[in-house]
């Protein structure tokens, strides 16, 4: 069920009683503990919960040494929360005596709601008004539910609550509850504790934005963590990103489903671009959201946050005791973005007399077994590289060494204790005793070099977007879009977009070929373009005509092009020919902008006119974004070389092309409700400036086209 912002807001506010409740009735309650209720009131009283428990069940008047009452209208007091295991139908009915009774909070853990059908949908509908009504937190319902193990609330039926549930600095939060479980249990083996754990289940209220925003604001939580198979409203993805960043608690997101819609029919390359996959990556780019694809690599970039810290920059170290696991770590990094660097002359002097004479110097730094024997060879080359200023991170490759491990581990300990600069400890099959070794002195551990290497490139990408958000322009979150669209011609197209931040070819409109060899200079070369509402791309078919010279030419231009568009569409509207000097020759770009279902609206950056599906990477992001941030998508591209002067060309200037794309992106925020979609397409940078020679816009349709 999709509820307003209001709505949402309304029932986050009890969000404190459900996550910490001091006081819950169990609903269904029983003995037996292998039944869903009797697991959670057996998990609160193993776990020690120091607040009240009422057990909810009329057919019994006691449960151990605790009154069983015959339902919530007879508790004692309101309920902080109220669990509830239930048929589907008798789960509403709880909800609504628990809402009468004036709990503040409910998980419903039952099953059957919208998951199984149009009747389990109504159901978990008239749920969501009970509690909506009763301005109540509903968690659920088709959920484990959650603890919270600082306060010792183990409110799930979780096979995890049934060990030891050690208290620590992550809140994790999952739609999905099996996946949930999993990543709860690597935590455990990995020795990370989780403060919270959430199944948000249907989200019928309460949806995963919502809790992780409560997490924000526990100064116990250092690190946010989320698995996230739909992303519902996007807008307050949007702002639990930016919140997190200004609190400086990382926010992990392993976001799936993204590539089952493909894309949408649209009119503008942006439309068509747009998959889900391609929006989420660039927004969580963004945004400084560390993107992780499954459960392994999501725990090993929370292990590196808490026992090694933030990551700065993508300037990676390599220590290593074998040369080929330091060429695959360096293959690996080029190949993410982040080349290893060269190190310093002064790092490699530094280097020479510690390490043997027939070690690399280079990076990265073989040090051979030779340490075996002498282990301060490698606690001095790992010393050494965190010394030097031109590096933000070090990864240390290991394998096997029973025996050695306790002494190996105390001895590069002293590295993370001396050094601000952050050590990922790459140990290839490395023992038990040798990992519990390494987890005593705190160091951060993976099991293979490639783990680390994209740990380390994930943090530093996330680092690096949050710089760019201080003072950048907030994304817009409004709601507003045209429900129906239709495309402008190019003169309303070009007074839509009046002050975009991208200057508009100058261009004539003409409807017969003597007015075409009126409006042409016979020292210019001119493009000729058929003007037609109902055909969006008017290259695909053959109604784009360049570097027409001469009276004589351009009628006869102007009657191919009229033909063509007519043979090909003949339905179609046409409205004459564009007549525009051909703009000098530069780097071709696009802008884009297209309304997204959930973000709001999207922008486009990426190479344009007719490569702009066929070069690729393309840049997406939340409008508005600033100039710093559009720098970064601009550098995001791949023919980066066309940007820098390939072919004995002037580069052109990034940063005004990177102004004039956050001021396109500004605009079309702004106008969001009346654009439904834009392509400047292309945008033709030079060193001397840039213009747009083409657009294509389709806007919010009248009362009466609609």
């Amino acid at each position: 069920m999709n509820l307003s912002n209001s709505q949402n807001r309304s029932r986050a506010s009890n969000l404190k009683y459900l996550l910490a409740p001091r006081s819950i009735a169990i609903v269904g309650a029983s003995s037996n503990a292998e039944k869903l209720s009797g697991r959670v009131l057996a998990y609160l009283q193993r776990h020690n919960f120091k607040g009240k428990i009422w057990p909810v069940n009329p057919a019994q008047s006691s449960i151990g040494d605790l009154t069983c009452y015959a339902d919530a209208a007879a508790l004692p007091a309101a309920p902080d929360l109220g669990v509830v295991a239930l048929s589907p139908q008798a789960s509403v009915k709880a909800v609504e005596t628990l809402a009468a009774r004036g709990a503040r909070s409910c998980a419903v853990l039952s099953s059957g709601f919208a998951e199984v059908g149009k009747e389990g949908a109504a159901l978990e509908q008239r749920m969501a008004q009970i509690t909506e009504a009763h301005d109540m937190a509903l968690l659920g319902p088709n959920c484990l539910g959650f603890f919270n193990a600082f306060d010792n609330t183990f409110s799930t039926f979780s096979q995890y609550a049934g060990g030891k549930a050690s208290a620590g600095p992550v809140a994790f939060v999952s739609q999905s509850g099996a996946f949930g479980t999993a990543v709860a249990g690597l935590a455990r083996q990995k020795g990370i504790g989780l403060g919270w754990f959430v199944n948000t289940g249907n989200e019928a209220a309460l949806d995963v934005w919502d809790v992780l925003e409560a997490a924000v604001d526990d100064t116990r939580i250092e690190v946010l963590a989320a698995y996230v198979e739909s992303m519902g409203n996007g807008r307050k993805m949007v702002r639990l990103a930016r919140r997190a960043a200004k609190a400086g608690k990382p926010l992990v997101l392993a976001k799936v489903g993204n590539s089952a819609q493909g894309a949408k029919a649209a009119a503008a390359h942006t439309g068509a671009l747009a998959t889900p996959a391609r929006i989420y990556q660039g927004v969580a780019t963004q945004l400084g959201v560390i993107s992780v694809a499954d459960e392994r690599e999501m725990l090993n970039v929370i292990e590196a946050l808490l026992r090694a810290g933030r990551i700065r920059g993508h300037r990676i170290g390599v220590v290593t005791m074998s040369g080929g696991a330091g060429v695959q770590m360096a293959d690996l990094a080029e190949s993410l973005g982040a080349p290893l660097p060269d190190l310093s002359e002064n790092t490699r002097n530094k280097l020479k007399p510690l390490v043997p004479e027939f070690a690399s110097l280079n990076n990265p730094v073989d040090v051979t077994a030779q340490f075996i024997a002498k282990p301060e060879i490698l606690e001095n080359a790992v010393a050494t590289l965190q010394s030097d200023p031109e590096l933000d991170c070090i990864i240390l490759w290991l394998q096997m060494m029973d025996g050695f491990g306790d002494r190996i581990a105390e001895g590069i300990s002293k590295c993370q204790g001396t050094s601000s600069v952050p050590l990922l400890v790459t140990w290839v099959a490395a023992n038990a005793g040798t990992r519990k070794a390494l987890h005593n002195h705190g160091l951060a551990t993976f099991d293979s070099g490639a783990d680390a290497v994209r740990a380390a490139v994930a943090m530093a990408r996330s680092s690096n977007a949050i710089a760019l958000l201080e003072d950048e322009p907030f994304p817009s979150l409004s709601d507003d879009r045209p429900k129906s669209a239709r495309v402008l011609a190019t003169g309303a197209a070009a007074e839509m977009l009046a002050g975009c931040g991208v200057p508009l070819a100058r261009s004539v409109a003409v409807n017969s070929a003597e007015d075409a060899a009126r409006a042409v200079d016979g020292d210019q070369a001119y493009a000729f373009k058929i003007i037609s509402p109902d055909i969006a791309h008017k290259s695909d078919i053959g109604g784009v005509r360049l570097g027409v010279e001469g009276k004589d030419v351009a009628k006869e231009v102007f009657d191919d092009l009229m033909a063509s568009a007519k043979a090909a569409h003949p339905d179609a509207r046409l409205d004459g020919v564009e007549v525009q000097p051909m703009a000098p020759h530069g780097v071709e770009l696009v802008f884009g902008y297209s309304h997204h279902p959930s973000l709001g609206p999207v922008v486009m950056l990426g190479h344009g006119g007719i490569f702009v599906e066929l070069v690729g990477g393309a840049q997406f992001g939340v409008a508005p974004v600033g100039a710093r941030q559009a720098e970064a998508m601009l550098d995001a591209l791949p023919a980066q070389d066309l940007l820098d002067g390939a072919r004995g060309r002037p580069p052109v200037d990034r940063k005004a092309l990177a102004q004039s794309f956050a001021d396109f992106s500004n605009h079309v925020s702004l106008h969001s409700d009346a654009l439904a979609e834009v392509d400047l397409n292309p945008v033709i940078a030079t060193k001397d400036g840039f213009i747009a020679v083409d657009w294509l816009v389709s806007a919010a349709a009248k009362e009466t086209e609609q």
